[in-house]
């Protein structure tokens, strides 16, 4: 089973699908490159949105994304968030309900504009002691500047996501490698915003980039993060 957990494919919840015609596009993409399932991961920012705004914005666009996605031959779309990490968010009310519908997966941002104070750091480890698996989403993006940092909550028991154009560079890939095989990357994620079919290759071509025994790994421990993970059809 192949599962791309980090997408922006919902419509006009942020800035990855402006309406439903590029999210039917989207899906066209996403199941033409072989995907089986796509975890729909829009932006959830603490200091702009609140909860149940954005999962009545979410809900709206499941509802219409619902009416055509069932046409893709048997595309399972999940719905989760892209959540910005700020300190004390484990006090959070609602931040269960941010989690991949039906688990206790998060998908967590980190900042990368400012260097990640220890009350940030504790901050993820007290989400985690609150019985949450923290996925650190596109650990990619922070390697040169974080690294110690991401080695730090990977130790926590934190599991990590890679975004695919990140490993199609050989110099990026190197440096990516090691993650990939302590075995705490967890998931692949296209990241996909908008309807390019050049912004989908990347992960369709995964296999070649990583190999297919890395890859069949990571969409195993995938395929087991969203055990009870409830579908866009069951939703809807």
């Amino acid at each position: 089973m192949i599962i791309d957990f980090h997408s922006h494919i919902l419509p006009r919840v942020d800035h990855g699908s402006k309406n439903s015609e590029e999210a039917e596009k989207q899906l066209g993409l996403i199941r033409q490159a072989g995907t089986d399932a796509v975890v729909a991961t829009s932006h959830f920012y603490p200091h702009v949105h609140k909860v149940e705004d954005f999962l009545s914005a979410v809900d709206g666009a499941a509802a219409r994304m619902s009416g055509f996605a069932a046409s893709y031959d048997d595309l399972k779309v999940y719905l989760g968030a892209e959540v910005l990490l700020c300190e004390m968010m484990e006090n959070m009310e609602g931040l269960d309900r941010l989690c991949i519908r039906g688990t206790r997966c998060l998908l967590l941002e980190m900042p990368s504009a400012s260097a990640w104070s220890r009350t940030l750091m504790s901050t993820v480890e007290s989400i985690m002691d609150e019985g949450y698996t923290v996925v650190l989403a596109h650990i990619d993006r922070y390697v040169k500047r974080f690294e110690e940092g991401i080695d730090t909550l990977l130790s926590m028991g934190a599991l990590a996501q890679i975004n695919a154009d990140s490993l199609v560079s050989f110099f990026d890939r190197k440096k990516l490698r090691p993650y990939i095989e302590s075995g705490r990357v967890c998931a692949l994620g296209s990241d996909l915003h908008g309807s390019d079919p050049r912004s989908y290759k990347p992960f369709a071509e995964l296999k070649k980039h990583i190999g297919v025994e890395h890859f069949e790994g990571i969409m195993k421990s995938s395929q087991k993060l969203l055990e009870g993970a409830k579908t866009l059809g069951e939703l809807f």
